[in-house]
């Protein structure tokens, strides 16, 4: 199935912003969530705790997921602002740019 540069235009119009809205939601989730995992091992280190909590805490900890986690969204993250910054500059050098022809002047009061 091929599409038109017309049809990617209109389909990245329609749901570009909302795709990359819940991408950005995930990762920055994904960063969190790891991120808390690792401030309560730290915390469970330094504090007295029941010995069956500081046991699974422990376990979790153990398992080091948050690194890949943190890892993953960072580079997602990272790689969402480039391709912002290379789609603003490809935007800017464009030279097809067309002026857009205003379909009236906004009237503010008895101003106009």
């Amino acid at each position: 199935m091929e599409f038109d540069t017309a049809t990617l235009t209109a389909l990245a119009v329609t749901y570009g912003f909302g795709l990359l809205s819940a991408i950005a939601t995930l990762v920055v989730g994904l960063y969190l969530v790891a991120f808390a995992v690792k401030v309560v091992g730290q915390i469970m280190e330094k504090s007295e705790t029941d010995p069956s909590l500081r046991s699974f805490i422990e376990s979790l900890v153990a398992t080091n997921p948050y690194y890949a986690v943190r890892l993953l969204g960072g580079i997602l993250f990272l790689s969402g602002m480039f391709f912002f910054a290379w789609n603003t500059w490809k935007t800017l050098t464009s030279k097809e740019m067309k002026p857009v022809p205003a379909s009236e002047p906004a009237v503010w009061g008895d101003h106009a």
